[in-house]
């Protein structure tokens, strides 16, 4: 019988309120300082773009999506890939599908919609 395999997205950002809401202010302000391309390209102001919600829904692996901090506490003994980072979960092995500077090459959410298809 096949494992599932299981696709994590991770944001180079935290997930604390404070970072949050600092994130929010950073990204209306100064958007192209913003650390975090894959949070720039796949949110809005309100939230998960409703295209990436649905792109995402349809890919054929359980998605899940974690900041940084959430990722190094779920994951304490795995080495921390540069961020943002696109990882495939295995049988319990952990590898990096669509690296930090893929992602940050990616202007549009078209393009990183095409990247993700491309690349699982």
């Amino acid at each position: 019988m096949e494992k599932q395999k299981q696709i994590i997205f991770v944001y180079n950002a935290n997930a604390t309120l404070y970072a949050k809401l600092t994130d929010y202010a950073h990204k209306l302000l100064r958007p192209k300082t913003y650390p975090c391309s894959l949070c720039k390209l796949t949110y809005g102001n309100l939230g998960m773009k409703r295209e990436w919600k649905s792109f995402i829904s349809k890919l054929p692996y359980t998605v899940s999506f974690l900041h940084k901090d959430e990722f190094l506490a779920k994951y304490p003994k795995q080495k921390s890939p540069q961020l943002p980072v696109v990882l495939e979960m295995v049988n319990g092995r952990m590898y990096e599908k669509i690296t930090s500077r893929e992602i940050n090459n990616q202007k549009t959410l078209k393009e990183l919609e095409q990247l993700v298809k491309e690349k699982l």
